[in-house]
């Protein structure tokens, strides 16, 4: 419900963390207002500095209703992996 109320409420501007493809990655996801900008893979020896280190490191893809549905059917089965960026705070993991 927390993940739910998030999305309608702020139309949020959020990544995903998760595991890589292999222990020397993780996998992104980046939703911006609402709408899905892109994902990718970081490997974990990158300089990430900032969120547009982290913006900048992912594929850039056509937002549309469906890849919206599936972002929210992942955060309410995983709402932890969710960081808010609403506020501009910096915490890449």
């Amino acid at each position: 419900m927390k993940a739910l109320s998030f999305i309608k409420e702020d139309a949020g501007t959020f990544y995903i963390i998760d595991k890589g493809r292999n222990s020397n990655e993780k996998s992104c996801l980046w939703v911006e207002n609402g709408h899905f900008y892109g994902m990718g893979y970081i490997d974990n020896g990158a300089d990430i500095f900032s969120l547009d280190d982290i913006k900048s490191s992912l594929t850039s893809y056509a937002s549309s209703h469906y890849v919206m549905q599936l972002v929210i059917s992942f955060i309410c089965r995983y709402p932890k992996k969710v960081v808010s960026i609403s506020n501009k705070s910096f915490a890449y993991q």
